[in-house]
């Protein structure tokens, strides 16, 4: 609520896309910009899709992240600014279409498909990569494509990041994007407590100064 009012009084393009607890995505163009004030799990998956710009499961940046002034009330142990970065714009998936495009990963030729979700599920709760591998097998009946395999070590690479910083793997439809034609993209895998704590306690602020129930 607080950009829309900033972003309307200063007669910019952007638009508003949505919000969350963590953030707000405001879009012009082809691009969008994610505006946070404390999630430092969001940065660490930032960092990660930085140093891997070739890989098609994750987003594409037009940015570092940057910083700007926090101009709004605040309590007193929020910090003074906002943290924003610029990227690819991508659609929301409903769950009509999730369910078509957790079923992209085609193994060899047979007609059988493996869904994106089991594919979570078996790198959340299997110790290598080889068990995981192992076990679409024994599915599939098929050959792992590429694709597949680039999937489960994207996944696991971002198990281990939850793994070293004490994150929680948060990998539901909403963490999900569908880039143009139709590439599933992952957008907001990692999740932490003292984040949660600090905005929860920031849009209680918010509230009790007039602003509405969603802010970032």
């Amino acid at each position: 609520e607080i950009l829309k009012e900033q972003f309307k009084y200063q007669k910019t393009n952007l638009k508003f896309l949505g919000d969350g607890l963590h953030g707000a995505v405001f879009g012009v163009q082809n691009y969008v910009y994610k505006f946070w004030l404390v999630d430092f799990a969001y940065e660490e998956f930032l960092n990660y899709c930085a140093k891997n710009q070739h890989n098609k499961f994750l987003p594409r940046l037009q940015s570092n992240i940057r910083h700007m002034p926090a101009f709004f009330l605040r309590d007193k142990k929020a910090p003074d600014a906002l943290s924003y970065i610029k990227m690819e714009r991508m659609s929301e998936l409903d769950e009509d279409e999730s369910l078509t495009l957790f079923k992209i990963f085609a193994t060899g030729n047979s007609t059988k498909t493996i869904s994106a979700s089991e594919v979570c599920e078996l790198v959340d709760y299997m110790d290598t990569r080889e068990e995981v591998i192992s076990e679409l097998r024994k599915r599939s009946r098929a050959e792992i494509n590429p694709d597949l395999l680039l999937f489960i070590d994207t996944l696991r690479d971002l198990k281990g990041l939850c793994e070293q910083h004490n994150y929680y793997f948060d990998l539901e439809r909403n963490n999900n994007l569908m880039r143009r034609g139709g590439q599933l993209v992952i957008s907001d895998p990692l999740c932490e407590g003292f984040g949660i704590e600090q905005n929860t306690r920031f849009q209680r602020f918010n509230r009790s100064i007039g602003y509405g129930k969603q802010t970032i």
